[in-house]
C-alpha cells in the first residue's frame, strides 16, 4: 500500500518518475507528461495516462494489465509483443503466503507456432498447440 501512497503523491507533485511495487517486483518509470492522471476502469485495469488524452489503450502510460501477476482476467493480453519484445504471462504465487513470484508460469510460446504453454522456471510441463 505505501508504494500506491508514494505513487500518488508523485503524481500530485508532478514528478517525472514513479515507482510501483506489483508481484514483489518493482517498476519504475521515467514520464515525461504535466498532468498525469492515475485511474481505475470498468474492467478492473488501473492505467496511468495523460489528463487530456483520450481514454484509448495506445495513450497509456502505464496499465496493470501488463503485469497480469497470477491471475488472468478478461482482458488481459497474454503472450509477446513481437514489435516491442514485452513478454506478458501469468505467475503462480511463491507460496499462499508469499505473493512474490513462483517458478511455475503459464506463457505464449513463439519459437515456432504461438502456443500456450506452462513451465515450471524453464522446463516445459504441459503446452496445448498447435492448432490443426
Amino acid at each position: 500500500m505505501r508504494k500506491l501512497l508514494d505513487l500518488f503523491t508523485a503524481l500530485r507533485n508532478n514528478v517525472s518518475c514513479f515507482s510501483i511495487c506489483c508481484d514483489g517486483l518493482m517498476y519504475q518509470m521515467l514520464l515525461n507528461t504535466k498532468n498525469p492522471i492515475l485511474q481505475l476502469l470498468d474492467s478492473g485495469n488501473l492505467v496511468l495516462r495523460e489528463e487530456n488524452d483520450e481514454n484509448e489503450e495506445k495513450n497509456y502510460l502505464w496499465q496493470s494489465f501488463d503485469y497480469p501477476g497470477d491471475t488472468l482476467l478478461p482482458g488481459i493480453k497474454l503472450g509477446k509483443d513481437l514489435r516491442t519484445g514485452f513478454d506478458r504471462c501469468v505467475m503462480a504465487w511463491k507460496n499462499e503466503n508469499d505473493p512474490s513470484p513462483g517458478t511455475l508460469n503459464w506463457r505464449m510460446d513463439v519459437t515456432t507456432w504461438p502456443e500456450p504453454m506452462q513451465r515450471i522456471g524453464t522446463m516445459k510441463q504441459y503446452n496445448n498447440g498447435p492448432w490443426n
